[in-house]
């Protein structure tokens, strides 16, 4: 799981918040699958549009892109709470998969989700000689984008990305604004 660091979208390259964007969007092109989280009690906000937004500015395939609206516990789908989620189909990501990380309401039906892309992984396995020949070509293309984003990574980071891409055999990042409820989920 990549806990994305946030997204400024106005702030400079240079500055903590334009790497920490910069590091989101590398993290989210370099996952498999990429959760974008939303608050299911408050419906559609303007931090939300402008995350969906930026998704949409960079060519997230849709295939790879979850919207789910979190904090939905007790909802059984006509209380009251569904309208917020038709609300939040207003950020054009579809209609999203309401949970509760709180209770664990709805994961059931997030793992079903994700189902066709642990598939997808089940058939790579790291000692293949491709498999490691794309890890290893992994710094490079890190290198390659860092140059393009004008951001440098510092080691850590560049380890942390470089182990979690070789190491593990899907990717799953978490996007959202803040206390939506990521980390929990």
């Amino acid at each position: 799981v990549l806990d994305t660091p946030g997204y400024e979208p106005d702030a400079p390259t240079d500055t903590v918040q334009g790497r920490a964007t910069a590091l989101t969007k590398t993290l989210i092109q370099r996952s498999d699958v990429t959760l974008f989280v939303v608050d299911g009690r408050s419906g559609a906000m303007p931090a939300d549009f402008e995350i969906a937004n930026w998704l949409r500015s960079f060519h997230v395939h849709s295939a790879s892109l979850l919207f789910v609206a979190n904090k939905c516990e007790g909802w059984d789908g006509v209380e009251a709470g569904e309208g917020n989620l038709y609300d939040l189909a207003r950020l054009g990501m579809g209609f999203p998969i309401p949970v509760s990380a709180e209770t664990g309401e709805g994961l059931g039906e997030l793992y079903d989700h994700m189902q066709p892309h642990l598939r997808d992984q089940q058939g790579a396995d790291m000692g293949d000689e491709t498999a490691r020949g794309k890890a290893h070509s992994y710094d490079e293309d890190m290198q390659e984008e860092e140059e393009e984003a004008e951001v440098q990574l510092s080691w850590a980071e560049r380890v942390a990305l470089l182990y979690a891409k070789e190491a593990m055999p899907m990717q799953l990042a978490v996007l959202g604004r803040p206390n939506v409820g990521k980390s929990s989920l």
